[in-house]
């Protein structure tokens, strides 16, 4: 994921549609294997939302969550902004 999210990174821009999707379980519940690149992750979630969370995918808040459990992530800048958006 992080090779693959590094080639696309700079072409992503906010998405500007409710319909936008961010599935992150797996059939059987475990967890997706996005999480085990929690950086990767957190870099793909500030590209694609955007400034109105309103718009944002059903359930980001666990992503939230999971980035906000991570230490390093956590203290992250851009994921205070990302919560700072959320509670709008």
């Amino acid at each position: 994921m992080p090779t693959v999210l590094e080639a696309i990174l700079p072409g992503l821009v906010p998405a500007r549609s409710t319909s936008m999707q961010m599935v992150l379980f797996t059939s059987d519940g475990s967890l997706h294997p996005a999480y085990r690149y929690l950086a990767a992750l957190l870099n793909l979630s500030w590209a694609v939302l955007g400034d109105d969370a309103q718009q944002w995918p059903y359930k980001i808040e666990e992503v939230l969550a999971r980035l906000d459990d991570d230490p390093e992530i956590g203290s992250d800048p851009r994921l205070a902004e990302l919560r700072r958006r959320r509670q709008r």
